[in-house]
């Protein structure tokens, strides 16, 4: 049986980490749920110190990425509300994750005044 849950655990943690990596807020609202059955039985059973280091590692693995997560959602909150208090300028990240910030206000046309 330990094998066995330690392969659910597994499984549970790959998925939780596909998720976490596509913006799935939703997959990972389910997987918690089965990640944390999974989990719970491991009360009643003895794995191996080898199986508890790996999935110490992908525990640890993904909980680097869900911080990630949370820091980027928090930037992005930070920069909506930014965007709002001055509509002037514009700061997006490019194709290559590095920011970018433009200027938002109209072109004057010299030829009106």
């Amino acid at each position: 049986m330990s094998k066995t849950t330690t392969k659910k655990i597994l499984n549970a943690l790959l998925i939780e980490r596909e998720a976490a990596l596509r913006g799935d807020f939703e997959g990972l609202n389910q997987i918690a749920k089965t990640k944390e059955s999974e989990f719970l039985k491991l009360r009643s059973i003895r794995l191996s110190d080898t199986d508890l280091i790996i999935i110490s590692k992908e525990v640890s693995r993904n909980q680097a990425i869900m911080n990630a997560v949370i820091s980027g959602v928090k930037s992005a909150r930070s920069h909506i509300i930014g965007s709002k208090n001055d509509a002037s300028k514009v700061t997006i990240y490019n194709k290559s994750g590095a920011m970018e910030t433009f200027d938002n206000r109209p072109a004057l046309n010299s030829e009106k005044y």
